[in-house]
């Protein structure tokens, strides 16, 4: 169905929109300032180029999963019977409890992690996969927001804005990795602890509004009206 340039215009405004919102949801729930210290525990034995291989390799791993999750999302719901509605709300009240957590203990990110970090000193060959990709840096936080991302999409293009927003958010992360002496030198202990609580604030407004569509959705099934 041809649309008429107005509404293209709106409807390329709605994709952009979408992409921006996913990109915003997706580095606050990975929050990369949060997760270097984990990043520079685990190589603290590395070279630099060994740290710069292994942030590329981990990155690469991490994209590729949230990129089948994103892409077998509605099936993996199917198998389970899991409504949208359900979903975005119990994801949204997940993801609420994980911003929680991120801005009362900026240190969170390694709790629970010390046991596989230490093991991974040793195995540098699987450091790469886990701990690092899973579930530093996509954990089941990072693959409920995409899931989340996935289900409220409308249709085909704000999916696509989801994939991109994982791209960006991962090139983020990356990013981070690689310049961390220059991250740590410009922005110190107190300017990674106030970016990452102010990511943890977008990441509970984001959980918020994933929580209300999730309602939203269930009501009108049960109703049976149009969300």
């Amino acid at each position: 169905v041809s649309m008429m340039p107005g509404e293209t215009a709106l409807w390329i405004a709605s994709v952009g929109q979408y992409a921006v919102k996913a990109i915003v949801a997706l580095v606050a729930i990975m929050n990369p300032l949060y997760v270097l210290p984990a990043f520079l525990s685990v190589t603290v034995d590395y070279s630099y180029d060994e740290r710069q291989r292994l942030a590329w390799r981990s990155i690469r791993y991490a994209f590729i999963l949230l990129i089948l999750f994103l892409a077998a999302g509605e099936v993996i719901l199917l198998v389970f019977g899991i409504s949208i509605g359900a979903f975005q709300l119990g994801g949204g009240i997940l993801i609420l409890l994980i911003g929680i957590r991120m801005f009362f203990a900026p240190t969170a990110a390694l709790e629970g992690q010390e046991e596989s970090l230490a093991k991974a000193e040793h195995q540098k060959q699987d450091i790469a996969l886990t701990p690092m990709a899973i579930p530093i840096i996509a954990g089941p936080g990072t693959i409920t927001t995409v899931l989340g991302l996935k289900s409220a999409a409308p249709g085909w293009a704000h999916q696509c804005a989801v994939a991109i927003g994982i791209l960006v958010a991962c090139t983020i992360v990356y990013l981070v990795f690689k310049y961390h002496r220059v991250v740590l030198t410009r922005l110190g202990e107190f300017g990674l602890s106030a970016i990452s609580k102010l990511m943890s604030i977008m990441l509970i407004a984001v959980a918020v509004q994933i929580s209300a569509s999730g309602v939203r959705e269930l009501v009108a099934t049960l109703t049976g009206s149009a969300p």
